[in-house]
């Protein structure tokens, strides 16, 4: 991405490339005559649909192309804080990933910690539903949910009282 370009939401590219998922294989137990089916890995295509999404910013959806089809999506939380910030007329400066300047940290670690994880979801099964129309013939029939996502701990975007003093050196 080009620095100070600005991009309209929408997709913007899609990858491909070859590793591996999980998968299952059938077998057949001829002493016992049952049938049964063996979980382990495959190498298989996986498509990378790069995209910028008005709430998340830049992310994208792994989408495999074997069964059972784990969908996995990302997107930069700090993209994300810059939109919010953005939204409420905070100004903000990232640098390589890094906030070097945030005009009111406390605002700042207020957003960010009510970051709402069932929204997020929400918004991974639409894209879920736009980038692998497959999943909706495979909706959960208890929760009515499109995927069950994990959202693994990332790095906290807690700040304490020395990060916050530091950053307000880096600004001056």
């Amino acid at each position: 991405m080009t620095k100070g370009a600005t991009y309209a939401p929408g997709l913007v590219h899609i990858l491909s490339a070859m590793e591996t998922c999980p998968s299952y294989q059938y077998r057949f137990d001829k002493a016992s005559g049952k049938s049964y089916l063996k979980q382990g890995t495959t190498k298989c295509l996986h498509y990378y649909f790069y995209f910028i999404d008005e709430l998340l910013g830049l992310g994208y959806l792994r989408v495999p192309t074997y069964p059972p089809f784990s969908l996995q999506a990302y997107f930069n939380g700090h993209n994300w804080l810059v939109n919010k910030l953005d939204g409420q007329g905070l100004s903000c400066a990232l640098e390589d990933n890094a906030f070097t300047h945030i005009s009111d940290y406390t605002a700042a670690q207020k957003i960010a910690g009510a970051l709402d994880v069932q929204q997020l979801h929400k918004k991974f099964d639409e894209l879920a539903l736009k980038f692998c129309p497959l999943t909706r013939p495979f909706r959960r029939l208890t929760t009515g949910a499109l995927c069950k996502w994990n959202t693994p701990p990332t790095s906290s975007s807690k700040m304490t009282k020395a990060s916050a003093r530091s950053m307000k050196r880096c600004s001056a």
